[in-house]
């Protein structure tokens, strides 16, 4: 049952142009893998299923969820998640979309998004903005706004033809 559901899913991100899909609700979890554990985390690529869970369900996972990889997740789930989904990335770029928020399990928005930008985070914090643009890189790419100037072209161009990258907004 759960190959079935595994192989509609990875139908749905094809069409709908996304490269992955990553699950932190139980619910969820337990119908599209099977594992009835009380701990997982589920991350569904067009090539990789896997399963996230900690030493005490290793073998359960292994039983219940045979579609998916079992990768027993570090004391700190985020570490080994984060590992995967760094492997997974094309570009060094993480989009992500948090369906519940703020929805009935706000956790899990929490969560997710969490996973998602903590690495990028704490590259933010760890040095001057200056620096980061130096180096290139999708942090570089993905800055928009800095010390009150518009500093990403498609953002200029999406408010004027005629600014520049100079331009104050404020």
């Amino acid at each position: 049952m759960e190959a079935l559901r595994l192989k509609r899913v990875r139908e749905q991100l094809d069409g709908c142009g996304l490269d992955a899909l990553f699950i932190t609700n139980a619910f969820n979890r337990r119908y599209l893998t099977g594992f009835t554990g009380s701990a997982g985390y589920v991350l569904i690529t067009k090539e990789k299923a896997l399963l996230f869970t900690d030493f005490r369900y290793s073998s359960q996972a292994a039983e219940q969820a045979k579609a998916y990889e079992i990768v027993q997740h570090a004391i700190k789930p985020a570490e080994s998640i984060l590992e995967a989904i760094q492997s997974l990335l094309e570009h060094d770029v993480v989009h992500y979309c948090v369906t519940n928020m703020p929805g009935s399990v706000p956790r899990t928005s929490t969560t997710s998004l969490t996973y998602a930008a903590a690495p990028y985070a704490l590259q933010l914090a760890s040095r001057p903005w200056e620096q980061i643009v130096e180096e290139g890189g999708a942090l570089a790419a993905g800055l928009n706004i800095a010390e009150g100037r518009i500093m990403h072209p498609l953002i200029i161009q999406a408010y004027t033809e005629t600014a520049s990258v100079t331009t104050p907004i404020l």
